[in-house]
């Protein structure tokens, strides 16, 4: 089992800067039980449209609970990991400093794709331990602190066995303006079980797929299977894995929004510098990714505030 090393007294918080009495002081933030109320605004990421970006950096950085998400597909290599690795950078880079942002793996495959993105051939804190630690009554701040931290200040965690209930795993994230981001492979009925948990907190389903007209044919038949377990449409997300031919985009995005509204439909386009399963830095994605990525975002922030 992975030690989670003592800290102490007074537990540093993920992501907060270690006191140094040889430099000026960080900005302070208020902590309540372990948990960020309030503290300094993120700086957004380079090349990122300011106008776009600037009212959902707010919201990521004043007091709300804290959101979890689950990213699944409609079929193998749509780019599921892609959009769970760019969530979970977003929420952590918007987030204040102390908040908890957590980038789950729960995909099943053993070589963990998702957290390979952001941490390279690193592996993540391993779902087991931190369940168990959770069991023992370790405090969850304390957990996280065993776990690999993306660039951006996500902490990863990679389940290699039978998924953990999303209400053990939202226990990760116990700060305000925290965030728990899932890759949950593609759809089957246990994703559909742990989504529809009343104790899973109502996490805000993303639906992935190919941004073509078979992708959006396939799209749609999940949605009319997970119309008869979840109360609502979830987000969906069409990818462009290769640069599209000429009105694909376009016929997928029209089929589907003959089943989900168009403000909950959100297309990523193909960007080189995404592709190949290369490592995810916010500051180095294309300009079309720093467009869609926010889209998404406000997409996921009004399911979040009931809208």
């Amino acid at each position: 089992m992975d030690k989670v090393q003592d800290v102490g007294e007074e537990p540093v918080l993920l992501g907060a800067a270690v006191p140094n009495s040889a430099a000026s002081p960080p900005p302070p933030a208020v902590a309540r039980d372990l948990g960020v109320v309030a503290g300094p605004p993120r700086p957004l990421p380079k090349g990122w449209p300011v106008k776009t970006v600037t009212p959902l950096w707010t919201w990521l950085g004043t007091q709300r609970a804290p959101v979890t998400v689950v990213v699944t597909s409609a079929g193998g290599g749509v780019g599921t990991s892609t959009v769970a690795a760019l969530l979970a950078e977003t929420f952590a880079a918007g987030a204040p400093s102390g908040a908890s942002t957590v980038l789950l793996d729960q995909c099943g495959t053993p070589w963990g794709p998702v957290s390979r993105r952001v941490l390279g051939q690193r592996g993540g804190l391993s779902g087991r331990t931190a369940a168990a630690l959770l069991q023992q009554g370790v405090h969850p701040l304390r957990v996280l602190r065993g776990a690999p931290v993306s660039p951006a200040g996500a902490a990863v965690v990679v389940e290699d066995g039978e998924a953990s209930p999303l209400r053990d795993m939202r226990r990760l994230v116990q700060t305000v303006c925290g965030g728990l981001v899932v890759d949950a492979g593609c759809i089957n009925p246990w994703v559909v079980q742990r989504v529809a948990d009343p104790a899973a907190a109502r996490p805000v389903l993303v639906l992935v797929g190919r941004a073509d007209v078979p992708g959006a044919e396939t799209v749609c038949a999940s949605l009319a299977w997970l119309r008869r377990s979840l109360p609502g449409p979830p987000i969906v997300v069409l990818v462009s894995t290769a640069p599209p031919e000429r009105g694909q985009v376009a016929a997928a995005q029209r089929l589907v929004r003959t089943v989900v509204p168009a403000d909950r439909v959100v297309h990523l386009p193909f960007d080189a510098r995404l592709a190949h399963g290369q490592d995810i830095r916010l500051d180095k994605v294309g300009k079309t990714t720093a467009m869609a990525v926010p889209q998404l975002l406000r997409a996921i922030r009004l399911v979040q505030e009931g809208r």
